[in-house]
């Protein structure tokens, strides 16, 4: 009978209300500042404006290829701000699994660390959706490609959308293992990934810290992000 945020850009905003100035990422192998709550938000609102002044639209099939670092969640949180679909890609993958996820998902932007362009640079004429003005890259500058953190500095801290963003909207385009041949594109809702928030949270009430050991193109993350979200 609870009613829902309608997307998940949406369910950051009564966090910071409740929970601004607790931490939102203690970082436990990377030389950085914890991150509030409301730094988090930052982060997010200035990657939909980055998002946006590259194109992005509701709709957009959106690449992120990132290590865990917290530009990573923030872009699959802004893309939903968006209306916009995010596919994660492993850092890791060759060329020829970087081809299928492009090609498969219909990726039209791609976001990617500078130590991956050369995966990229061997797949490029085979994905046709993607040109280089439609990629950007977090990292090292890479001639050629706009730089995320330029993007980043240059954005607002205020976001607003330029369509409605419904609960049943897709978000997610996320492939399973791929155990039996070539993984799937699974479509993913906001409502999927705030309700496994909603419900992880009463199942265990009273968490402060939750570790996060999984790669955040995997989908554990993804849900850990709402369940803290919801606990603050």
């Amino acid at each position: 009978s609870e009613s829902l945020t309608e997307n998940i850009g949406g369910l950051l905003d009564p966090t910071v209300a409740q929970h601004g100035d607790d931490p939102a990422w203690i970082f436990v192998d990377q030389h950085r500042a914890a991150l509030s709550w409301r730094d988090l938000r930052h982060l997010v609102t200035r990657s939909a404006n980055a998002f946006t002044q590259m194109g992005v639209r509701k709709g957009s099939h959106v690449g992120v290829m990132l290590p865990n670092i917290p530009e990573s969640l923030a872009a699959w949180v802004a893309l939903g701000r968006i209306g916009a679909r995010m596919i994660p890609i492993n850092p890791g993958y060759t060329p020829d699994e970087l081809k299928y996820w492009l090609t498969d998902g219909d990726a039209e932007f791609l976001l990617i660390h500078s130590s991956r362009i050369a995966t990229f640079y061997a797949v490029e004429s085979e994905a046709p959706l993607l040109t280089r003005e439609r990629v950007t890259v977090w990292g090292d500058p890479v001639e050629g490609f706009s730089s995320w953190n330029d993007l980043l500095a240059k954005s607002a801290i205020e976001f607003r959308a330029n369509a409605e963003v419904k609960l049943d909207d897709i978000i997610s385009i996320q492939y399973t293992s791929g155990s039996t041949g070539w993984p799937k594109g699974c479509l993913l809702s906001h409502r999927y990934w705030i309700v496994c928030g909603k419900v992880t949270s009463e199942m265990w009430p009273g968490l402060k810290r939750i570790q996060c050991d999984l790669p955040f193109y995997y989908m554990g993350p993804l849900w850990r992000f709402t369940m803290a979200a919801f606990s603050g």
